[in-house]
């Protein structure tokens, strides 16, 4: 049996005393339980509201805790990128200072069989002033 239902019975219902005359004690109880009810439905929406208010502070909490991370992620990629640009300009300055490296060797080379060209050619005095390394290296072989 539903309360109200037990409410509007307890209102119907007269009740005697032991002298005969009708008692209260039914509309009392129907009024306690009335009021009983109120404070419950009263309660029920208070725990409502606190729980929807916790909610509210929590999804703010969790959403404010995803966008960092969003704001996390975006960073490294970034981070990432930008350390994937700098490795392929490095690999690009590594490769363009080995060619460098290469040129500089070659033409070392061909400087120094022009020094020894010019020095089996008779300019022994100018390969002595300018190359005296190569001079004495000439000169002994």
């Amino acid at each position: 049996m539903t309360q109200d239902k037990m409410i509007e019975r307890l209102n119907k219902t007269p009740l005697y005393t032991s002298g005969g005359e009708q008692s209260d004690l039914p509309e009392v109880a129907a009024d306690a339980l009335k009021t009983m009810q109120e404070r419950l439905a009263a309660t029920e929406a208070e725990h409502q509201d606190f729980r929807l208010q916790n909610d509210k502070e929590w999804r703010a909490k969790i959403d404010y805790q995803k966008a960092r991370v969003a704001e996390l992620e975006y960073a490294l990629e970034t981070e990432t990128r930008m350390r994937k640009d700098q490795d392929r300009r490095l690999e690009a300055a590594e490769a363009r200072v080995a060619e460098l490296t290469d040129k500089v060797e070659g033409l070392e080379a061909d400087l120094d069989s022009a020094v020894e060209v010019a020095f089996w050619h008779g300019a022994t005095e100018w390969t002595r002033l300018n190359y005296p390394k190569q001079f004495a290296a000439l000169k002994c072989g």
